[in-house]
């Protein structure tokens, strides 16, 4: 598992949300309440958007660290049913 890119890949998705939503919130505030608005609707959006992110990359972590782990798991397991099998000597009646 490359963590490098993991990790490059969780920065710019916390980067890009929270700089996406300060800007729209803090777009909202000043067509609201003027240049007051925009203040507190800029430090609404960086919190929100950095809080949102995280949720988000978290989720994108666990779906990329556990799909590997699926992947592996169905194929030993896809293995393991195509193997035939060796006969069970303790089922075989003598003849």
């Amino acid at each position: 598992m490359d963590w490098k890119r993991v990790l490059l890949k969780l920065l710019k998705i916390v980067g890009l949300s929270t700089l996406i939503s300060t800007l729209l919130l803090g777009l909202f505030g000043y067509l609201i309440a003027g240049k007051a608005g925009l203040g507190n609707s800029l430090l609404l959006g960086a919190l929100f958007g950095f809080i949102g992110s995280l949720i988000v990359s978290g989720y994108q972590i666990s779906a990329y660290f556990w799909s590997g782990y699926a992947s592996r798991y169905g194929q030993w397991h896809f293995d393991e049913m195509s193997k035939p099998k060796p006969e069970d000597k303790s089922k075989k009646t003598r003849k």
